[in-house]
């Protein structure tokens, strides 16, 4: 605690030497001075201290849309969205030329609108004033046309939806999330057998993008072609050999394809390969535990202790709880004990435990 306060004084201190250093010169000089110290946090992964930097120089003009625009994404990353709100709306109104900035806030309107439709039907309207006014600008505004596709689709005119984000793609042809958007919509339309064709194609290119295979993985289950399913998971893994939660994907359909000996082969793949998945054994232990597998897991677990001695109290923590769901209660209290002997200091060992002897 001492060193996260004496982190937080340097902290201060640091800001205010920046606000001592700003206050020099004429007041377009201090601004710029702000705007350039609260990037160079905000570039550092220091949201926050970049915020009350950013907030200083519009104490020096507050029409200065740059920082509204900073100050946006500082909120965004932070996840507040009100004041991200209020600062882009700001910054869309003062940089009628910053599309980022329109394309940000407008992203917000349409999150917060699908977040409660009826609470904030209000901001659907805005969202389609701001993707009007992109687009009156600059007709072949990428993110306008994004936005007015989007728009349609939260009205449920798949057609029209469609129809912009073909514009948008003919702007940027590469782009994947329109190209998924784009099939979607025309999947939801007349042209099911045309947009599966395109998300077929666009995976030659984008290889990486998890999202259509979904599509197409999805589209295979209503057709309840399940060869065709397993292999779109099956490639999606083999194009991705690297991303841990498309092999439990795959695990998962074979459960529910009732083929245990490719489920087992498949994490088998994760714990087998130590230096893509360090926390593998973690990974199929606790697939094991949501199906109900508990002997499984609690293998998986034990094997993580000896293969990552550091992780070893968070896996006992997890076989306590495996062995109090089997009913065996007295050796989950002995583990539990262990546990809390050899991590004194461990409240959360110490909350499983008192919860164990109470029951």
């Amino acid at each position: 605690m001492f060193r996260a306060k004496r982190t937080t004084i340097h902290v201060i201190l640091a800001i205010l030497a920046i606000l001592s250093l700003a206050a020099c010169g004429s007041p377009e000089t201090q601004k710029k001075r702000l705007l350039e110290a609260g990037n160079k946090y905000f570039n550092e992964n220091k949201f926050k201290e970049a915020s009350i930097i950013y907030r200083k120089a519009l104490q020096k003009d507050a029409r200065y849309g740059e920082a509204y625009y900073r100050l946006g994404l500082s909120e965004l990353r932070m996840g507040r969205f009100g004041e991200a709100l209020r600062a882009l709306e700001r910054a869309s109104e003062l940089q009628p030329e910053n599309e980022d900035a329109h394309s940000r806030l407008g992203d917000l309107y349409l999150s917060i609108y699908l977040s409660d439709k009826n609470r904030f039907k209000q901001l659907l309207g805005d969202f389609s004033e701001l993707a009007d006014r992109m687009l009156k600008k600059n007709p072949n505004s990428f993110a306008g046309l994004r936005m007015k596709g989007y728009q349609y689709v939260a009205e449920n005119k798949v057609a029209e939806a469609a129809s912009y984000f073909e514009k948008a793609l003919k702007v940027k042809p590469g782009d994947a999330s329109i190209l998924l958007a784009y099939v979607q919509a025309l999947s939801r339309g007349d042209e099911r057998p045309r947009a599966l064709t395109l998300a077929r194609e666009a995976l030659a290119k984008h290889k990486s993008f998890g999202p259509l295979y979904d599509f197409l993985y999805l589209n295979a289950l209503a057709d309840k072609n399940i060869p065709e399913a397993e292999s779109i998971l099956k490639s999606k893994v083999d194009n991705n050999p690297r991303i841990a939660v498309y092999y439990t994907e795959l695990a998962a359909h074979y459960l529910r394809a009732r083929k245990d000996a490719e489920m087992r082969a498949t994490l088998a793949r994760l714990t087998s390969n130590k230096k893509d998945f360090p926390t593998g054994h973690k990974t199929a232990g606790d697939f094991y535990f949501r199906i109900g597998a508990f002997d499984s897991a609690i293998t998986e677990y034990e094997a993580g202790i000896q293969t990552d001695p550091g992780a070893k109290k968070d896996y006992q923590k997890r076989i306590v709880e495996v062995m109090n769901l089997q009913g065996r209660r007295g050796e989950a209290v002995a583990l539990a004990n262990k546990v809390v002997e050899e991590n004194k200091d461990d409240a959360e060992a110490q909350a499983i435990r008192a919860s164990l002897r109470m029951r």
